[in-house]
């Protein structure tokens, strides 16, 4: 049995393999009913409200047969309760055939809920590298 840290890792690696593999239904099986996503600068300015408007939008969006990898540093997570904070970097890159592959790196800001004994996404906030990180965003505690 996984400890709730090992837990949340496992969400945060199934997150990526699962949407580069294009396994939206399953992909959105990450996040609770009433989770928030936002990307910065791509993506709506507002973000996406509730996993069936998660999984419609930037879980659709993402082409597989485009070749788009994430890679993900190693997380920092902060557990309170049945909720916890996770802050890690990226890097994802998208091959584009016969274009040379195009390349983004950032951080995520996550929200974690334990809801019936599984961990689930509550927010999840993408910052490209170079992008300010909104005021509303936990950053990332200190030492």
């Amino acid at each position: 049995m996984l400890n709730d840290i090992d837990s949340i890792r496992r969400v945060i690696v199934l997150y990526s393999l699962l949407l580069d593999d294009g396994r939206f239904e399953e992909w959105g099986n990450l996040f609770t009913d009433d989770a928030f996503f936002l990307s910065v600068p791509i993506g709506r300015p507002e973000g996406y409200h509730g996993r069936a408007e998660i999984v419609a939008g930037p879980g659709r969006e993402s082409n597989p047969t485009r070749g788009k990898v994430h890679f993900s540093g190693q997380p920092l997570i902060d557990v309170i309760g049945h909720d916890a904070h996770a802050w890690w970097d990226f890097i994802m890159v998208q091959g584009n055939d016969p274009a040379p592959p195009t390349t983004y790196a950032g951080r995520y800001y996550a929200k974690f809920r334990k809801e019936n004994g599984t961990w689930r996404y509550s927010e999840r906030i993408s910052v490209r590298a170079g992008e300010p990180r909104p005021d509303f965003v936990i950053p990332v505690p200190g030492a």
